[in-house]
């Protein structure tokens, strides 16, 4: 008894604290961490007297009242990691407020004209919470040249890889029905302010769409009276088989010129019969100026890219024999970007003179992370550092890109509408061409 006894004041007091600690208002939480931030992206850029300014975008931060923006240039031209960009001494570090709504913008001035830059983005909230950074993206400026565009003529130029010989997941085989949807997204195809319809759509893998001997393919036909096919890589070879890449001009507004057009296979490079080029010269019915067209498609194969390079040098070297001193355009499925070890197909060009069409726009009309080869599933494909668009326009710097943009139809952010009608979605650039 006097155990217990002596127990009971005790248990008396701990069930009164315990009492005190339920009924008092609990202790504010610690501060809770913010989210990583999601990876920006470039929506345009201008050029103002001897710099280029890049407006980014970026998904807003849960919780963060500022975000700091790190941006550095790359002198190797290459990617850069997050690590890199934040430890180099050339980073500049730049603080914007955030704002309402899901995206963030910003604009980054000063910058360096015909420079690959890498930015990586962190949300802040007071003076201690500090989110991770995203993940990096790069992205090159414009030359200062290419911002001229007042007195030039205006075209809209796409590349389309219709991939008529597959048939898996979302993407039904070829027939009458998926001919009609290709017919119709090229139909609908505009880019620009001004929503400019496609001038010059080039297609690839198009053997079962384009033309059989000198027939027309049901492509072709879905498209009379709209577009008229300019060359095949048959005009080159002799083969009248050589269907698969073909240039489609507007009539309404160009007109091929006769015997001008060309064409060659790969076979030379141990490549399959489905990769070749066209070209043919054009005459606009608005100006009488008349430009080359080139439809492209190279190797597809994991490590080809030397054979890549080659068999784009090889195309220019006919192009510029057969055509000389015309301006000339390079559109087509490259199977290539930047994210590869070399990118064969932009540095056989780079050299003479030419850029990727995505690297020089001064706007960007489709998100840059969603890439242009779409596959199959019906999901959406995307990269966060370059942005791995392998359909490309490719321009000479007598050439300005007004804008660019990747033709998706999207039912939500992480889905494309179904059935398919490819497994790519359409490039198309409004370029300004000089008179």
């Amino acid at each position: 008894m006097l155990l217990v006894s002596a127990r009971r004041p005790l248990l008396i007091v701990l069930a009164t604290v315990a009492a005190l600690v339920l009924t008092l208002p609990a202790a504010a939480p610690a501060s809770a961490a913010l989210p990583k931030a999601g990876a920006p992206w470039v929506t345009a850029q201008s050029v103002t007297g001897r710099s280029v300014t890049l407006s980014i975008s970026w998904p807003r931060v849960k919780g963060a009242t500022r975000y700091e923006v790190d941006l550095v240039a790359s002198r190797s031209g290459k990617a850069l990691s997050g690590a890199q960009i934040t430890r180099s001494s050339a980073t500049r570090t730049r603080s914007f407020a955030a704002t309402k709504g899901t995206t963030q913008k910003a604009r980054l001035t000063r910058l360096k004209p015909g420079t690959v830059y890498c930015v990586v983005v962190r949300g802040l909230r007071g003076s201690k919470t500090v989110g991770p950074r995203s993940a990096p993206h790069c992205r090159m400026t414009t030359e200062r040249d290419r911002a001229a565009t007042k007195g030039r003529e205006r075209l809209a130029v796409a590349t389309y890889n219709v991939c008529s010989g597959c048939a898996s997941g979302k993407l039904p085989a070829w027939g009458p029905s998926r001919a009609a949807r290709v017919a119709d997204r090229i139909a609908r195809l505009t880019v620009g302010t001004s929503h400019r319809r496609a001038d010059v759509v080039t297609i690839q893998e198009g053997d079962r769409a384009l033309a059989e001997n000198e027939e027309r393919g049901d492509l072709e036909n879905a498209l009379a009276g709209t577009f008229t096919r300019g060359c095949k890589p048959g005009d080159g070879t002799g083969d009248a088989y050589d269907n698969n890449v073909g240039v489609l001009l507007r009539d309404a507004t160009l007109t091929a010129v006769p015997g001008t057009a060309g064409g060659m296979t790969f076979e030379a490079f141990d490549d399959d019969a489905t990769h070749g080029a066209c070209w043919v010269e054009a005459r606009s019915r608005a100006t009488g100026r008349t430009y080359a067209f080139v439809g492209l498609h190279v190797d597809e194969r994991a490590g080809a890219d030397a054979n890549r390079r080659r068999e784009t040098a090889a195309v220019h070297a006919a192009v510029t024999k057969a055509l000389p001193g015309r301006t000339v355009i390079y559109a087509g499925d490259t199977n290539s970007s930047r994210s590869r070890k070399v990118d064969g197909p932009r540095v056989a060009l780079a050299g003479e003179g030419y850029d990727d069409a995505y690297d020089v726009a001064l706007r960007y009309q489709s998100h840059p992370h969603q890439n242009s080869a779409i596959g199959t599933s019906g999901t959406v494909r995307t990269s966060t550092l370059w942005g791995d668009h392998i359909d490309r326009v490719l321009v000479p710097r007598s050439v300005a890109v007004t804008a660019w943009k990747v033709d998706h139809r999207l039912t939500s952010r992480t889905r494309y509408a179904t059935p398919l009608a490819s497994d790519h979605d359409p490039v198309i650039v409004e370029l300004r061409l000089p008179r």
